[in-house]
């Protein structure tokens, strides 16, 4: 009776652990601007960009996942409150929150999110 017992909790803990009931969701924040760093350089994107950047990344779903996708440090976006979010560069829609080491996706979002950085001369690949 025990074992079975053990056996459940542990199971319900492994169940609990891979679907939590409550999930992480991004909560980014500017004051001004969003600042990009990307092949060593400091870029300023526009206010008016930098809500619109916002709009698409914020309140989605964080999880622990293990991506193929790439991710350098060298290219991070870098929020008021020194947030830093790493977008993957290899055509990946996952985005890397760089605190908490757990990814999101910007789903239908990727292409006006690759837009929007264009503008600066940031280049994603598609």
């Amino acid at each position: 009776m025990k074992k079975i017992l053990y056996v459940l909790i542990v199971s319900l803990g492994i169940l609990l652990y891979q679907f939590p009931i409550y999930r992480d969701k991004t909560n980014l924040k500017i004051k001004n601007q969003i600042r990009v760093k990307y092949d060593d350089k400091i870029i300023l994107i526009s206010e008016n960009d930098s809500k619109e950047l916002l709009k698409l990344l914020n309140n989605k779903t964080l999880y622990f996942d293990s991506p193929s996708c790439g991710f350098y440090e060298d290219f991070e976006l870098i929020f008021s409150q020194g947030e830093r979010i790493l977008p993957a560069f290899d055509g990946c829609d996952f985005l890397k929150d760089k605190k908490s080491k757990k990814y999101f996706s910007l789903g239908e979002n990727r292409e006006k999110f690759i837009e929007i950085l264009e503008k600066y001369e940031i280049t994603v690949n598609h």
